[in-house]
């Protein structure tokens, strides 16, 4: 061989081997940036604010690389500003699932900006097993919400265990991005409802909590705006002076007064308390006590009342007779015509009159039995006066059994003895009357007076 054909050979050889090593170089430099010789998937997302990341930068999913990002561009477009985020995801198989969420994270304190690509979380729902299981299927099972605009499906079963003590653990995950799930839910599973399709999972808020709002999103995932240090730290600020404020107001609450005022008030309903015990103590002992007698006052007011609502009950019956209304419409008219003719009588100029001289005589009598009054003041003279009447009473009676007695024997005398006695008689009868007329009005005037 001559020594240009070896000198050739030697420079091909040095030729290869630069080839070689630069696609070695432009290999590793691919991998040590994320990029691949390969074509991978491609995605674009949307940011207002990519807080320094740069072409090239990683693409993780759940913390492991996947991708790199391929362009970051800014874009003004009717009058707002943003930037597109393009980026290539190289793992075969590898996709976004519906619902992540897709934000700018920084390894450590001062390291690099990446692309995180977090995936929606397990949710887990605890529900008695069905005593006739669930049936088997090949597809997932759906998971529906109720929302203001009604039942949407909003997300898709994991998988489901059956625990020990009969319940069901279900795992879903919520695909519909931007929706906030409610804390609280009732969970119910339900059969399918045409042939062929899967079981599915229900949730609703219990009665009195507001149903969720369902606004349906164009993008299958969400979009996490970084939060830049400046700001980052003014809210670190803002917190601390919230909770300055906060220590303040605890500390003027916990202050020696307010610790005082606090120990009184306890010891005061301390206080309130105990005598509130003694005093129901008290009512309770006197509830005791007038137990019986209030349930004897009970019982006689339910007898009270059981005889009240019998005599209502006759009155009603009595009143509900013809003949009782009949008595009563004739004695209602009979009062009628009595009032009518008092009326009349009333207005005779005569009965005024005589109504006018009985009450003069009526002024004359209470005059003479005011002087009655006075002359016979005293009990003395009322004795007197009675004893008087009644001897007087005796002594005509008396007189007058002796001229009975007289009088046949002096019947054939003289006519002049017998005018004489014919005349006594007549005097013995006269005083006797008077007797009895002055007993009358003094035993009159001893009941006015």
């Amino acid at each position: 061989m001559s020594l240009a054909q070896e000198q050739q050979k030697s420079a091909f050889k040095v030729g290869l081997m630069a080839i070689v090593s630069l696609l070695v170089l432009v290999g590793v430099v691919f991998w040590l940036r994320g990029r691949s010789l390969s074509g991978g998937e491609s995605h674009s997302v949307w940011f207002h604010d990519v807080d320094s990341m740069r072409e090239g930068a990683a693409v993780q999913l759940m913390g492991i690389r996947v991708g790199f990002v391929e362009s970051v561009e800014p874009v003004v477009k009717d009058g707002e500003y943003r930037v597109n985020v393009k980026f290539n995801l190289q793992k075969e198989g590898i996709k976004i699932p519906r619902g992540a969420t897709i934000s700018i994270e920084q390894a450590g304190i001062v390291g690099e900006k990446f692309l995180e690509i977090s995936p929606p979380p397990l949710l887990y729902a605890h529900l008695p097993w069905p005593k006739n299981g669930l049936p088997f299927s090949e597809k997932l099972p759906k998971v529906h919400l109720k929302t203001l605009q009604g039942w949407k499906s909003v997300g898709q079963v994991e998988s489901v265990e059956k625990a020990r003590n009969g319940m069901a653990t279900i795992a879903f995950r919520v695909m519909s991005a931007g929706l906030k799930w409610p804390e609280m839910l009732e969970y119910k599973i339900n059969p399918p409802t045409e042939a062929g399709q899967a079981w599915y999972l229900s949730a609703e808020p219990p009665k009195g909590l507001p149903l969720p709002n369902y606004q349906a999103s164009k993008l299958p995932y969400v979009v996490i705006e970084p939060m830049r240090m400046r700001k980052f730290l003014e809210v670190q600020l803002a917190s601390a002076e919230a909770l300055r404020t906060t220590n303040e107001k605890v500390n003027l609450l916990l202050s020696d007064e307010t610790m005082t005022s606090l120990t009184q008030t306890v010891g005061n309903l301390e206080s309130l308390s105990a005598q509130a015990k003694s005093f129901v103590g008290h009512a309770d002992s006197l509830l005791s006590a007038v137990g019986p007698d209030v349930d004897k006052l009970v019982a006689t007011s339910n007898e009270l009342v059981d005889l009240v609502s019998d005599v209502s009950t006759h009155i009603n019956a009595v009143i509900g007779q013809p003949e009782f209304r009949t008595h009563i419409l004739e004695t209602a008219s009979s009062i009628h015509q009595s009032a009518e003719s008092l009326d009349v009588l009333l207005s005779d100029p005569a009965l005024k009159a005589t109504l006018q001289q009985a009450q003069s005589a009526t002024t004359d009598l209470a005059q003479v039995s005011s002087l009655v009054r006075t002359t016979v003041e005293t009990q003395k003279l009322h004795e007197k006066m009675g004893n008087a009447l009644v001897e007087l009473d005796e002594s005509v009676t008396r007189m007058n059994a002796i001229l009975q007695s007289l009088e046949p024997v002096l019947a054939d005398e003289d006519a002049s003895v017998q005018q004489t006695l014919d005349n006594a008689k007549e005097t013995s009868a006269e005083l006797k009357k008077f007797s009895e007329k002055l007993n009358k009005r003094f035993l009159l005037w001893r009941l006015l007076f």
